[in-house]
């Protein structure tokens, strides 16, 4: 490695078949820019492949790309990993994952360095927003490592679903991996009661404001058994009773309103399903709603 300029390193497995393969780098997971493609000969080994690349700046994430006519049009990716994080001394911990949090409320990160040099040490914390394409930039003050390694940091308020990580400070700074945090939208569920027995209207807000998205009535219903995730000890599961879509209330919110006859008594919520966006779906609280009675109940 020299200034900005190292070489690349990654092993391919080509199957017996001439080998397509290069590099993804970029200031994010999102990468952006690529080597130029390489052609493997046909080998039923692994081999060590690599790249001079140029224009690297310590942080950015790069990642190996492979292909073949064995591949049906689908290219193998190797994993992630960050341009000059490499280090014997230090070890960052970080949760695996982190469950979603709402709109605008307070995100919470913590975690230790390990290893010699971890106590005592400045670390500052770095994020890059949905859809992760720019570069990570700095959101915290720098905050020093416990003796143990521990550092935690709060941000005030978060608007989009965002991937951080964690950076030293000083002339020779290591980074951690990429962690997400997911932020949904603040969903309301209200009931208004009709003299007809069942017939309800359901309406509530959306914010910030999701015009045109899909929004699904669901009830909670007993997971049928052995329906249940291994790594979950789920036991009820919801299911779309009724749809309707969120309409331009204000700037900052949407609303939705329909109106339904309830035929199953039990715990309803409104799920608001969104894709490829800053937030990602959310629920409302649930509310208890009786069903009309039946035809067949009718004297």
């Amino acid at each position: 490695m020299r200034g900005t300029t190292a070489e690349l390193e990654g092993t391919v497995y080509p199957h017996g078949l001439p080998t397509t393969w290069f590099f993804q780098y970029g200031p994010t997971t999102g990468y952006g820019s690529t080597t130029p493609p390489t052609v493997l000969p046909a080998s039923s080994t692994r081999v060590k492949v690599g790249q001079i690349t140029g224009g690297l700046q310590p942080g950015y994430h790069y990642r190996i790309i492979a292909y073949n006519d064995d591949s049906n049009g689908l290219a193998r990716v190797g994993k992630d990993r960050i341009f000059g994080s490499k280090s014997h001394k230090i070890k960052f911990q970080l949760p695996k994952s982190l469950q979603p949090i709402p709109y605008k409320h307070a995100f919470e990160l913590s975690g230790t360095v390990s290893g010699v040099g971890g106590g005592g040490l400045g670390v500052v914390l770095q994020e890059t927003t949905f859809p992760y394409l720019s570069d990570f930039t700095t959101v915290s003050a720098p905050v020093t490592t416990s003796a143990t390694g521990a550092f935690s940091f709060r941000l005030s308020s978060l608007r989009s679903s965002a991937e951080f990580r964690i950076i030293t400070t000083g002339p020779r700074p290591q980074f951690s991996g990429v962690i997400k945090q997911q932020v949904t939208p603040i969903v309301s569920l209200h009931v208004r009661h009709s003299s007809a027995a069942g017939l309800v209207r359901l309406y509530g807000t959306i914010t910030p404001s999701v015009t045109g998205a899909h929004v699904m009535i669901q009830l909670s219903k007993a997971a049928r058994p052995g329906n249940t995730e291994k790594t979950s000890e789920r036991t009820s599961r919801y299911v779309t009773q009724f749809s309707t879509v969120a309409q331009k209330a204000t700037k900052s919110m949407s609303h939705f309103s329909t109106v339904v006859r309830i035929v199953h008594s039990g715990h309803y919520r409104a799920y608001v399903s969104l894709r490829n966006k800053p937030l990602q779906s959310g629920a409302s609280s649930s509310v208890q709603l009786r069903a009309g009675p039946s035809k067949h109940s009718r004297g």
